[in-house]
């Protein structure tokens, strides 16, 4: 006899899954013989066998008989069928479920498929087991697998998808999980999506985990916010402005609408050739008070514009689309209704608006009120027009020479009057050349020694003889050659302040201590220079200043150093030291400003920086002007005041930009979004994706009763739908509701399927004023669940005795789809498939359609190229057709595309990976594409970064410094050895005073208050009505030890002063007087050492005739 040889299952493997071996097993176990038919389909048989099997011994003894000879029974033909086509479809469900695997395994995602209430883990994807290479995850529950998700809640979470049904996605999950089992946990950063898995009865078996890995874009994002903070913590006074503008940006992205309302400027919105305010927020309203705007014509609303230059350039604006932004425009307008026409000042920008046409219907205004600022640099060039007037009309003598040849660089016209010459012949030349008398006269050596030293040189009724040898007389100087420093420490120059001591010389030669108090105030007023000179070196804003028409850098200070760290300015061309100044038009600029002498002011200018050497250059954005310096008249260089502006700045333009989004992301939601207002439910919102539903365009459904839009027949349950979260102020879900639409590309009614979920609006009493409607057809997702409904009762109907493996089967495959369904539906990330040589698009979720700006239908099918046209030459086909030729993955982050969005070309960002899908033989199918947007969060970044290289000095906005010829004649004028104060107006108002100016005041002096004020003791002394006389007048006063009653301090009471003192008038540029110069000395000391010598005179006079008296009676003796 035939013995085949081996073992059952070697010959029959499939006898355990047609319950043979188990028939046999049970035989053998029990001893009694049994009879066992079935269907064996399987190694190469399909018969009805019928088997007889009893134990002999050790052996089992089995026979069997073949059907295949016997008539079919008509219900064993039709089983055969059923099971015929049960098996093509299990074959086709197989290899279904075989190419979802090779998806699922590929896709660079962490997927996890778990079983049951105890979340048995049933699949985990390649991706997802890499990150625990020392873990096994099949059959065991989630909380035993992973056991660090049960500190983070996770498990929590997997409960209530499974009991619930409802997906969870959560965002940004921080956990520590030891993915390398050495016991060092990580820390990373998900985005976790849980769905909800039912079997083929619809009940909930299972849970699918999508969770991809966020850890670099959340570091980064924490990493700015770091760097942010440490920013702020260096402007602490700007930290509520800070918030408060962060606070508005929230606002403004909730809602768009109350950007205009609440932004702190004024603005408006003109409409039409007649531009009608059709807007006008708070801000703008405020800067007239009671004035009725809205609605009126520009020109009808302020009259007062007609004839003026602002309406020309408004016609430019809207003739053209040119915008127009300037800063400090004055325009002299009425604040109130009736009220006076004032000259204010504004920062204006006008932008054209365009309708959907493309045609320019209106414009926008943004305008800024910055009169107080503008006065407020007027009132200081004032300051500074008074301190030019103060040094040309001070009666001490004041010049400055500079370098080694001492050429005459500042002379005031007493200076001028004691040298004889006019300015011409003095000012640029050597001193000793414009005045060669001086040079043998023990001038230069003083001179050269304060250059030398650095130390001052003071000299006390020095004799001199200046001008021609005929006309020379011999005069008597106090003066005080104090170095002239520069930035670096550097003595340049010698400033001189003298005062002509030729009377008091000659008149009272023995007068010793009044030279030594001169001298002290001389040194006094050296250490005041250099007191101001830190104030200078300490100021906040950045200064440069620059010599001659070639723009020579001759100064920076710290604060503008610290922009170019370790680059050596001074000296250098300023085309040189800083070579984009041509190309940014700065140059230009400059070379403006020194030829007209017209200061320039930039608001917000973007300067690229390279704060860091080695570094990228970094944009930061500065208020500056650019102002001329003159001397003798006459412009030598251009001063720049520089303040950084970054943070409102970039406030501002991110304010705009999340507008922007606000308004793309509504555009461009996946989902149907309107508002219904009223119990009439008047379409106040519709956006593209319910009107494209609606089959209806905007003008159509604005502003119309959502009821009257669509077919008779469905109003009464549409209006019950509506009804219900209107009346009781809930939200309402609707679950495929059906409608019967209007289809514009038919032109006939079709029957369509909704999820709604109706959100009552609320007013202040909480009552319900409007709907909000959020929907998504479903109407392609019922029809197809209910043929595929319809199909399954047909061949349940055919297979009812089916077996319980294709049962199992058949609930696998179904899972199996349906995570295929959630994977390409729900998965919070965009993917793709692309099969062949021309990447033809063979998947598409809805995600991905979004990011290209089109729907799946249009796409799938075709081309990449063809499909997406927008991205031509951007090297994406490339990249793809790489990875199909290679087989090797491309990662890309934060990649650049152009896309479609609004109909308009934009730049976006993304982060995606490029993964070649095998079949089962490990051919390459074609390529998956896995992408997620991260645009925003790019230029999140980008704006952040601009705001951390450049807050730093936003807390010295607008502030100006005087020029360096402005702090040159503050510390000249603090040199003088005498008590200076400046009066305005007849009221005698101090504007300046200087220490000694203080010190004979008793500290009581104070800007803005009077002379009568400060020293109430004169008013009765006549000195208040000499002031009034040299006011009135124009002259001059001046007065020679007069006798003053003054309240000491230090003994609190008046006490007798003796002065010398001159009431200078100052005139303005018209000849008028405006105010007094008053320079006064103490000469106290001098005049009681005066008295006394006269005393001592007489008392030797009268000694002396008493003396002859006695001389004459010895005599007579």
């Amino acid at each position: 006899s035939e013995r085949p040889g081996g073992t059952l299952l070697t010959r029959f493997p499939q006898a355990i899954a047609a319950g043979i071996f188990a028939y046999y097993q049970r035989v053998y176990t029990a001893g009694a013989p049994d009879i066992h038919e079935v269907n064996y389909q399987a190694d190469g048989l399909d018969n009805f066998f019928r088997l007889a099997a009893r134990r002999s011994g050790e052996w089992l003894v089995v026979s069997f008989t073949d059907t295949s000879d016997q008539d079919r029974s008509a219900v064993e033909e039709a089983l055969r069928e059923s099971q015929a086509a049960e098996q093509a479809a299990h074959a086709v469900a197989e290899q279904q479920r075989q190419r979802f695997r090779e998806v699922l395994t590929q896709v660079p995602a962490y997927i996890a498929v778990y079983q049951g209430p105890d979340h048995i883990y049933q699949f985990v994807n390649p991706a997802y087991q890499s990150l625990f290479p020392h873990r096994s995850f099949l059959g065991k529950p989630f909380r035993e697998g992973t056991p660090e998700s049960v500190e983070l809640g996770v498990v929590a979470l997997f409960d209530q998808v499974y009991q619930t049904g409802e997906p969870v996605y959560l965002r940004e999950i921080e956990g520590w999980f030891d993915f390398h089992g050495d016991g060092q946990p990580v820390q990373v950063f998900l985005n976790i999506s849980l769905h909800p898995l039912r079997n083929v009865q619809g009940h909930l078996d299972g849970v699918l985990d999508f969770t991809y890995d966020v850890s670099e874009q959340v570091r980064a994002r924490q990493q700015v916010e770091q760097l942010n903070q440490e920013l702020e913590t260096r402007v602490l006074a700007r930290t509520h402005e800070v918030e408060a503008a962060r606070a508005t940006t929230e606002r403004q992205r909730r809602q768009w609408e109350e950007l205009f309302r609440t932004a702190p400027a004024g603005i408006c919105i003109f409409d039409g050739p007649e531009w009608v305010y059709q807007f006008v927020n708070p801000g703008y309203q405020a800067m007239f008070p009671g004035r009725a705007l809205l609605g009126k014509p520009l020109l009808e609303a302020l009259p007062e514009l007609v004839g003026q230059p602002l309406v020309d350039i408004l016609h430019r604006v809207y003739d053209t689309g040119e915008p127009f932004e300037e800063s400090e425009v004055l325009v002299p307008l009425a604040r109130t209704e009736g009220g006076p026409i004032e000259d204010i000042y504004f920062d204006l920008t006008y932008q054209a608006r365009y309708n959907e046409a493309g045609q320019i219907d209106g414009f926008i205004t943004y305008a800024y009120d910055v009169t107080e600022q503008v006065r407020a640099r007027q009132a200081r060039e004032a300051q500074q027009g008074e301190l030019q007037r103060i040094f040309e009309q001070a009666p001490t003598i004041i010049s400055v020479l500079r370098g080694s040849q001492y050429l005459v660089e500042l002379a005031n016209d007493q200076q001028l009057a004691a040298w004889g010459r006019p300015r011409a012949q003095v000012l640029g030349r050597p001193l000793f050349e414009a005045l060669p008398e001086l040079a043998t006269q023990d001038f230069e050596q003083p001179l050269r020694q304060v250059l030398a030293t650095g130390q001052p040189y003071v000299a006390t009724d020095a004799p001199a003889r200046v001008g021609p040898p005929e006309q020379s007389q011999e005069a008597f100087f106090s003066f005080v050659f104090t170095p002239l420093r520069e930035a670096d420490a550097r003595v340049s120059g010698v400033i001189i302040v003298a005062t002509d001591t030729t009377a008091q010389v000659r008149a009272r030669r023995q007068a010793d201590t009044i030279q030594a108090a001169l001298l002290g105030a001389a040194q006094r007023q050296v250490q005041q220079r250099e007191e101001l000179f830190q104030v200078f070196e300490q100021a906040p804003a950045a200064i440069v200043l620059l010599r001659g028409p070639e723009h020579r850098i001759e100064y920076v200070n710290p604060a503008y150093q610290q922009f170019f760290p370790g680059v050596s300015l001074r000296g250098r061309l300023m085309v040189d030291a800083h070579p984009g100044v041509a190309a940014n038009n700065i140059l230009a600029r400059l070379d403006r400003v020194y030829q007209t002498g017209e200061p320039y002011v930039g608001e917000e200018q973007p300067v690229a920086l390279a704060l860091t050497p080695g570094q990228p250059s970094q944009t930061r954005y500065f208020n500056f002007v650019y102002q001329p310096y003159r001397e003798a008249g006459r412009i030598v260089g251009v001063s720049i005041f520089a303040y950084d502006v970054t943070g409102p700045a970039l406030a501002r333009r991110r304010a705009a930009e999340q507008d922007r989004q606000f308004r793309e992301l509504y555009e461009q939601a996946p989902m149907a979004v309107t508002i219904l207002r009223g119990p009439d439910f008047v379409v106040e919102l519709a956006n593209p994706a319910i009107l494209r539903i609606w089959g209806q365009t905007a003008e159509q459904v604005l502003g119309r009763p959502r009821l009257e839009l669509i077919p008779e027949t469905s109003r009464p349950s549409m209006r019950a739908v509506l009804e219900k979260p209107y009346r009781t102020g809930q939200t309402h879900h609707v679950q495929e509701f059906p409608v019967v639409l209007g289809r514009s590309h038919t032109g006939q009614p079709d029957q369509g399927y909704f999820n709604f979920i109706y959100q009552p609006l609320l007013d202040e009493h909480g009552e319900t004023v409007a709907l909000t409607c959020v929907g998504i057809e479903v109407t392609e997702q019922v029809q197809a669940r209910r043929q595929l409904e319809q199909l399954n009762q047909e061949l349940e109907a055919r297979v009812q005795a089916r077996t319980q493996e294709v049962r199992e089967a058949q609930a696998a495959t179904e899972r199996e789809r349906a995570l295929l369904q959630a994977l390409l539906t729900q998965a919070p990330v965009a993917i793709s498939l692309f099969t062949g040589e021309e990447m033809r698009i063979a998947a598409a979720n809805e995600m991905m359609a979004t990011i290209w700006g089109y729907t799946p239908a249009q796409v799938l099918g075709k081309p990449f190229m063809e499909g997406v046209p927008e991205l031509r030459g951007q090297g994406f086909d490339d990249l793809l057709r790489q990875v199909l030729t290679t087989r090797v993955p491309i990662t890309g982050t934060e990649t650049p595309a152009v896309m479609l969005r609004d109909g308009a070309l934009k730049t976006t960002y993304y982060n995606f990976v490029y993964q070649p899908l095998y079949d089962a033989e490990g051919e390459v199918l074609g390529v998956i594409d896995v992408a997620v947007e991260v645009t925003e969060q790019v230029e999140s970044r980008r704006a952040l970064e601009q705001l951390n290289q450049q807050l730093e000095a936003r807390v010295r906005e607008r502030t100006r410094e005087l020029s360096e010829q402005q702090a040159l004649l503050s510390h000249i004028l603090g040199q003088v050895p005498a008590a200076i104060a400046t009066l305005s107006g007849p009221e005698h108002r101090y504007t300046f005073f200087n220490e000694l100016y203080q010190e004979l005041a008793a500290g009581r002096a104070a800007l803005g208050r009077t002379v009568a004020e400060v020293f109430p003791e004169v008013v009765e002394q006549g000195f208040i009505s000499l002031l009034d006389q040299v006011y009135l007048t124009g002259e001059p006063f001046v007065g020679t030890d007069m006798p003053a009653q003054l309240y000491d301090a230090r003994l609190a009471s008046n006490r007798q002063y003796y002065i010398d003192f001159i009431y200078q008038p100052l005139f303005d540029q018209h000849h008028r007087v405006q105010g007094i110069l008053a320079f006064i000395l103490d000469v106290t000391d001098r005049a009681l050492a005066r008295q006394q010598a006269e005393k001592s005179q007489l008392e030797v006079q009268v000694l002396n005739e008493e003396m002859a008296a006695i001389n004459e009676e010895l005599r007579a003796t």
